[in-house]
């Protein structure tokens, strides 16, 4: 099962009815450099949203694609959008992008999904990606995960439990 590629979906449960990020940048006097990047939790750059001099009053809360700098979308997993204003970092916001393609199998059909890949526990704010003024809540992932494993127009899923500091073993009969 050589080069199947492996997506991963997340189960989530609302959290909180309120946004963890309340906070909101506010421009005033003479604008800085700001530059707004999503990043993975290792600080690599994945994807510039902004960069250039704000004008004054309330900077929006930017949205993501889930797309790249090259334009193909980012693995499944865990990432964070920054907001540095001048030299400054003054929000940092995570976010979790689901169902892309986050690894390949290897020549025996074995992958390995890394802890970023698995954000087991951690809690998100989900906004609308068309208008990210619109809220739909905070929630927080499961220990349990669907692995979405394809390779040509064959395709297998499971649902998988995962225990900390644990290897899981699976086998998939791609149909």
């Amino acid at each position: 099962m050589r080069n199947a590629s492996v997506k991963v979906r997340y189960y989530y449960d609302e959290y909180s009815a309120t946004p963890l990020d309340t906070s909101r940048i506010i421009i005033s006097g003479t604008p800085k450099y700001m530059v707004v990047v999503v990043v993975t939790p290792e600080d690599k750059q994945v994807k510039q949203l902004y960069a250039g001099y704000p004008s004054g009053g309330i900077f929006p809360r930017l949205s993501w694609n889930e797309l790249n700098d090259s334009g193909q979308y980012a693995p499944s997993g865990k990432y964070i959008i920054r907001y540095t204003y001048g030299t400054d970092v003054v929000k940092e916001t995570p976010y979790v992008a689901e169902n892309h393609v986050t690894t390949t199998t290897d020549a025996n059909g074995e992958f390995l999904l890394t802890n970023n890949a698995l954000p087991i526990g951690e809690v998100f704010d989900i906004y609308d990606t068309d208008n990210p003024s619109v809220f739909y809540g905070a929630y927080k992932i499961y220990t349990v995960v669907r692995l979405i494993i394809t390779k040509g127009n064959l395709v297998a899923s499971s649902d998988v439990q995962l225990e900390k500091n644990t290897l899981t073993r699976r086998v998939f009969t791609l149909q």
